[in-house]
């Protein structure tokens, strides 16, 4: 069982504040009352919205600082009656810069660390787990190849220092590599390592069991399964676990969060108490709750810390954490499919639309997971739930997805060259491949004629472009008529894919031209030779008329 610390001096405060309040609720130690409620109340710890996969240095330092976003989340929530779901993101945007990593977020960090408060691990960026689904994706999208943001000079090797006499000199550990790994830069001591918090009240059955097939447990509204208020906060639907949230107490917990001023917080504070005090077991065992907060309310500048402090001492209450609430007996229960609006779905399938061309884009390159491991991350970035509150910030976001798309798939390209003319009836036509890429990449170049006076004999040649430079491709034609010939030029993966747009080449075929100018030259060569020799004659007659 987790222990709750509560500062004193807080409850003082807050007893003295609400006094009126808590005097209204009944005494869950007087004779005959029932037990108090297990409440398990839950909060996220994010960063703000962004399109990155990673939090650049500067926003870090930013968010970090004493008055930062991050560090007024964090002091609303540390060592608090509340269980924390951690964006791994936020841990490893810190971790991957190293050495140069702003002293504020490992500060941070650290602080987070030595927390007691119950934790478990978010999607990457928060991200929506169910949207992708309803828009037909293949799975769960998550988080796969970090190596695309690693700088090994941020990573120095370890030093281990050698039993000596009498000082001990350090040396450098030539096995160990210290450079990180996708599990290092989020790994973290979780108190639940293996649970799923989609958007509320967005599963279907199919998403559950997709769900139930990557995580233990599952977190649902109590909307999803046909209620308001939860009859139990751990339930089963079909083969999964379930951990339903109390739709009705989680409104009245985010609205006393969000409600401001004072008197209008102890209004609120009031009914949320209340309605705690109402909660009843149907069985011997006590009640349990799930009280989770609304992601669309930011807990920076809120009444959080004073909300959890004050239900969790109410009388009526025993604020319980996550692991406990996972020991409860089980019931079970029926999902009620809740489907994201289709409005919603088409901005994601465009999306995925993107993210597909780019991962097959990516296979001409040496290395595709330094492309797609980036690209998948800034896709999770661009679904996260951050973005629920600003309806314009995200479609903006998701436009900028689409342009960065464009944009990667722009780096390798087809040069535009003049007209080119083709002289002998067999030649090689030069195609340039330009590679903005900082790996090397090798394309398949593909070449149509749009009219039949010209005939490609390998309309599929392959061609290797060294990082950040140009190459020739040779494309072995023959000429069959005179005239002038369009070419449809395309750059194309190994499966004959095609990437990038079509680029269109003029061509000037002089068709029998070579066979003429080769007899021209012979029969120019053979009067040379005559005349050389004719002449040779002449002299020779001339000088032994002389003798003569």
């Amino acid at each position: 069982m987790t222990v709750w610390p509560a500062p004193a001096a807080a409850a003082i405060v807050l007893g003295l504040a609400l006094s009126p309040i808590v005097s209204a609720v009944p005494s869950a130690t007087a004779a005959g009352q029932p037990a108090p409620v297990s409440v398990t109340m839950i909060a996220t710890l994010t960063a703000p919205a962004r399109t990155t996969g990673f939090i650049d240095p500067i926003r870090l330092a930013s968010y970090t600082s004493e008055f930062g976003l991050l560090t007024r989340q964090l002091n609303q929530i540390i060592n608090k009656s509340v269980v924390i779901g951690i964006d791994p993101s936020i841990l490893a945007s810190i971790r991957i810069l190293g050495t140069d990593a702003p002293s504020s977020a490992t500060a941070w960090l650290a602080r987070l660390e030595n927390a007691t408060n119950e934790t478990f691990p978010l999607a990457w960026a928060d991200a929506d787990l169910t949207a992708p689904l309803h828009a037909d994706s293949n799975g769960l999208l998550l988080p796969e190849s970090i190596d695309f943001a690693i700088v090994p000079s941020r990573f120095p090797p370890a030093v281990v220092t050698a039993p000596s006499t009498p000082t001990p000199a350090p040396t450098l550990d030539p096995d160990a590599s210290p450079l990180p790994t996708a599990a290092s830069l989020v790994a973290w001591n979780y108190t639940v390592d293996s649970i799923a918090w989609p958007t509320m009240n967005s599963v279907t059955n199919n998403d559950l069991s997709i769900l139930d097939r990557s995580f233990d447990t599952t977190i649902l509204s109590s909307k999803n399964i046909g209620s308001e208020t939860a009859s139990s906060a751990r339930t089963t639907v079909g083969p999964a676990q379930v951990l339903v949230s109390d739709a009705s107490l989680s409104a009245l917990f985010s609205a006393t969060v969000a409600s401001g001023p004072l008197e209008e917080w102890q209004r609120s504070l009031a009914s949320l108490t209340a309605a705690v005090g109402s909660v009843t077991s149907t069985t011997e065992e006590p009640a349990s709750v799930l009280i989770a907060l609304d992601r669309q309310i930011a807990t920076s500048d809120t009444d959080l810390g004073s909300t959890i402090d004050a239900l969790a001492s109410s009388p009526n209450v025993r604020a319980v954490g996550i692991a406990e609430l996972l020991q409860t007996p089980l019931r079970s229960t029926d999902l009620i499919d809740a489907p994201v609006e289709d409005t919603a779905i088409e901005a994601v399938k465009k999306l995925l639309v993107d993210e597909a061309a780019d991962r097959e884009f990516a296979r001409i390159a040496a290395t595709p997971a330094l492309i797609t491991g980036q690209r998948r991350l800034d896709l999770l970035a661009t679904l996260s739930n951050s973005w629920s509150a600003n309806a314009i910030g995200w479609e903006t976001a998701r436009i900028a997805y689409e342009t960065a798309s464009n944009a990667l798939r722009d780096r390798v390209r087809i040069v535009k060259s003049s007209t080119i003319t083709l002289w002998a009836d067999r030649a090689s036509l030069p195609v340039t491949i330009s590679n903005e890429l900082d790996q090397a990449v090798t394309v398949y170049v593909r070449v149509r004629p749009l009219t039949p006076l010209l005939k490609v004999e390998d309309s599929f040649v392959p061609v290797t472009v060294e990082p950040g430079s140009q190459r020739k491709a040779s494309i072995p034609v023959q000429s069959l008529s005179n005239g002038s010939v369009e070419l449809m030029v395309t750059v194309n993966v190994v499966s004959g894919t095609q990437i990038g747009p079509t680029t269109f080449v003029r061509t000037t075929v002089q068709a029998g031209w070579e066979t003429p100018f080769t007899i021209g030259v012979g029969i120019l060569v053979v009067l040379v030779f005559a005349f050389g020799i004719l002449r040779t004659i002449l002299r020779r007659r001339a000088a032994r008329g002389s003798e003569a």
